[in-house]
């Protein structure tokens, strides 16, 4: 620490040094310094907290809601979480099922991620002809059935025209 003229002070840190104001005998780094390390402090713990998230989903894909709320709520926002389960369930659909490799099968976009991945309650997905709600329901079905261990007697699907009840029998 060496003390220079008008109240500041060069510290040497291991990184080089660094000149900071001196007021009543205490130091006071520059407030861009101090905020990017917290934010560096944040992006690190949130960076861990979407790795364990990782873990969760892949391991108990259904227990994520209770973990969220327990362990992680407090470094990630809901929307940040939604989003990690929605890529997480399209990472899946298109790693498991091969999808667009043979075309049975298409990645879900963020909307269709997003139904598929509400596994916990009741799930209404409005969407205009031709969107692909046959298609999410399918890859729902598949991720709940292959993903997440549910029984196939604890699901009751319901088509309303010959050709969605085709698409889901296939």
């Amino acid at each position: 620490v060496e003390v220079l003229r008008g109240g500041k002070v060069r510290i040497q840190f291991p990184s080089g040094s660094k000149v900071v104001g001196l007021v009543d005998g205490f130091v006071f780094v520059d407030r861009e310094a101090a905020y990017a390390k917290q934010q560096l402090k944040k992006q690190t713990l949130r960076s861990e907290c979407l790795a364990a998230i990782e873990i969760v989903f892949e391991n108990d894909f259904l227990s994520s809601e209770d973990r969220f709320g327990s362990e992680s709520a407090n470094v990630l926002s809901r929307s940040e979480f939604q989003s990690a389960k929605a890529r997480f369930v399209q990472s899946w659909i298109s790693d498991k099922l091969g999808a667009d490799k043979d075309k049975k099968y298409q990645t879900p976009d963020d909307e269709q991620a997003s139904a598929i991945a509400a596994v916990n309650g009741h799930v209404q997905v409005v969407a205009r002809a031709g969107s692909g709600k046959t298609t999410t329901l399918v890859n729902r079905t598949l991720f709940l059935l292959k993903h997440c261990g549910v029984a196939p007697g604890q699901m009751l699907l319901l088509a309303f025209n010959r050709k969605a009840v085709f698409e889901i029998r296939r």
